[in-house]
C-alpha cells in the first residue's frame, strides 16, 4: 500500500495512542505536529490522517496555529481524514479544521469522533479507576471501527448538526479566557524537576529559581504540565486539586 501519513497533537497521550494504533494497522507512521516545520508534502493519492483533541467545541489553539503556518503541498487526490477525541462532544472541530484546510484547496474526506478520557480536570474528575478502564476499553472498540473505515476510505462525517455552530462561538470565547496562563500556579510540593517546562508544547514555562514560571499570557491549556507533574503541584485556580491526574496508560 501507499505510505500514509498521520499527524497528531497529544498532551496526555490519548491522541498519540490512537494515531499510533492506526499507524500500526495501516503500515504507517504517526508524527506529532510539534515535530513538523515548514511543509507537508503529500504524494498523489496519499492518505493524510489528523488526530486532535476537542477543546471547547473546537480545535486546540496549537493545532489552529499549526495549520495556519504550515504549507501543505498536493493532496487534491488524497483521502484526508480527521479523528477528534472528546469527553462530551466533538463540537464543531471538523468544521473548524475544514476552514483551515480550505486555503490549500483541500477538504476532509471523512471525520470521526473517538470518546476517551477527558483530561480537562477543571470540570471533570479522573479519579474513578473503574470508569476510566471502561472508557479505555470502549475507546479500543471505536479505534477498530475507525481503522476499518480508513482502510476502506469511507466517506463519513461526525457533524451533521449546523445548529451547534452558533453555540460554538460562545465556547470559543470561553476558551480564550480559559487559556490565560494566570489560571495556573505551583503549590509547595514542587521538586524543581523541570518536567513541566520540558513537556510544554509551546515552551510557555521557564524554570526560575527552581520554580516553574509561565512566560506567555496564553497557552494552549492542554494541561500536560498539570497531569505529568510527579508531585501534582501544578493546579488550575482552585478547581483541579481534587480531580486527580491522568496520562493514557
Amino acid at each position: 500500500g501507499l505510505f500514509i501519513m498521520i499527524i497528531y497533537f497529544s498532551a496526555t497521550g490519548n491522541c498519540k495512542f490512537i494515531a499510533e494504533e492506526i499507524a500500526r494497522k495501516t503500515a504507517d507512521s504517526a508524527t506529532s505536529i510539534e515535530k513538523i516545520n515548514g511543509e507537508l508534502a503529500l504524494k498523489d493519492g496519499e492518505n493524510l490522517g489528523i488526530v486532535t483533541p476537542t477543546y471547547f467545541w473546537g480545535l486546540p489553539s496549537i493545532v489552529e496555529d499549526f495549520f495556519k503556518k504550515i504549507k501543505i503541498l498536493n493532496g487534491q487526490n488524497s483521502y484526508i481524514y480527521y479523528i477528534a477525541t472528546y469527553g462530551t462532544t466533538t463540537g464543531q472541530s471538523d468544521y473548524y479544521l475544514n476552514r483551515l484546510l480550505k486555503k490549500y484547496g483541500l477538504k476532509l474526506s471523512a471525520s470521526f469522533g473517538v470518546k476517551t478520557v477527558d483530561n480537562w480536570t477543571v470540570a471533570f474528575s479522573v479519579k474513578d479507576v473503574d470508569r476510566i478502564a471502561k472508557i479505555l476499553e470502549s475507546e479500543n472498540a471505536q479505534i477498530k471501527d475507525v481503522i476499518s473505515a480508513v482502510l476502506n476510505k469511507r466517506v463519513v462525517f461526525i457533524n451533521k448538526d449546523k445548529k451547534s455552530r452558533f453555540m460554538c462561538v460562545g465556547a470559543r470565547h470561553f476558551y480564550e479566557k480559559a487559556r490565560k496562563t494566570s489560571h495556573l500556579h505551583v503549590e509547595n510540593g514542587c521538586i524543581a524537576c523541570g518536567l513541566c517546562a520540558k513537556h510544554c508544547p509551546l515552551n510557555a514555562i521557564k524554570m526560575v529559581d527552581s520554580k516553574p514560571v509561565w512566560i506567555i499570557d496564553k497557552c494552549a491549556m492542554c494541561l500536560g504540565c498539570l497531569h505529568r507533574c510527579p508531585k501534582f503541584a501544578i493546579q488550575y485556580d482552585n478547581k483541579t486539586q481534587n480531580n486527580g491526574q491522568y496520562v493514557h496508560p
